[in-house]
């Protein structure tokens, strides 16, 4: 099986650490990784380590229908491995 390269993507930042990729039809994602540690006690060690992932297209296509495409859950893996191994830290990030 052929592996597929992800979309190129932008880090915006913000309070829910958000990136963006614009796939086919120039429909633009927006993936926020929104902490959610509040749903365990706040003296657990994993706290601050707990998001919800939140994937939107903020510019429909034309006639509101989001073709399949391929590429994106290769874009969100290689977003994920950005947030959760920076440069220097090694982790293992599988699907």
């Amino acid at each position: 099986m052929k592996q597929l390269d992800p979309y190129e993507f932008d880090y915006i930042g913000g309070k829910d650490s958000t990136y963006l990729f614009t796939a086919q039809r120039g429909i633009t994602y927006e993936l926020r990784f929104k902490p959610t540690g509040y749903l365990f006690d706040s003296a657990q060690p994993f706290v601050n380590s707990i998001f919800e992932m939140v994937l939107l297209p903020i510019n429909p296509d034309v006639d509101n229908q989001k073709p399949l495409d391929a590429r994106i859950m290769p874009t969100v893996f290689a977003i994920n491995r950005t947030l959760l191994c920076p440069a220097g830290k090694s982790a293992s990030v599988s699907l």
